[in-house]
């Protein structure tokens, strides 16, 4: 029974940012529909519209991921589950796409975040426990923000990926007579 309770213990940081950041996302696509529908929305939320059962699933995994990843900057310590919540996601997205060259590079840059994580937390720590000085400061801020550029940069590049694989398969469709075959 306590080791239980050690191990959900482990995974209260999770517990307690995951609705947190729930709310945020939910509270920015509500202001995203209460502005109402312009071009750049239509054509933004058209994208998505064809996407399979497969592709909704590897854009929420892809989504989770870089959750979890930005969720990391706010923890107190990697920990293994961290080091785990990062890697799942991606290689359940590469093993449901059968695209291994795709989910080789994004273990890679997941991996470079994890490092980039790591030395976020040794900035901190450095700044925290032993020597105040602005520089550290200043670099500690300065990977938080690299890290979340490139997360977001990772997250996009997937998302691009998808849609243009959803593209070819309806130019494909379209190529091939449409769904009735040709004629």
């Amino acid at each position: 029974m306590t080791e239980t309770m050690y191990y959900l213990s482990k995974l209260l940081p999770y517990i307690v940012l995951f609705p947190v950041f729930a709310v945020m996302l939910l509270a920015l696509l509500y202001l995203l529909f209460k502005k109402g529908m312009n071009n750049n929305n239509v054509s933004l939320y058209g994208l998505f519209l064809g996407f399979s059962k497969k592709d909704i699933l590897s854009l929420a995994l892809v989504f989770i991921q870089y959750i979890v990843i930005i969720e990391t900057l706010f923890l107190k310590e990697l920990s293994f589950y961290s080091i785990l919540f990062i890697f799942t996601p991606i290689l359940m997205y590469g093993i449901i796409n059968l695209e291994f060259s795709n989910m080789i590079m994004n273990i890679i840059s997941s991996l470079f975040l994890l490092v980039l994580c790591f030395f976020e937390r040794t900035f901190l720590s450095y700044f925290l426990n032993i020597n105040r000085v602005w520089y550290v400061f200043f670099l500690f801020l300065a990977v938080c923000i690299f890290i979340v550029v490139l997360d977001t940069y990772f997250l996009i590049r997937n998302i691009d990926n998808l849609a243009v694989k959803r593209i070819n398969k309806e130019k494909k469709s379209k190529n091939n007579g449409g769904i009735y075959g040709k004629s």
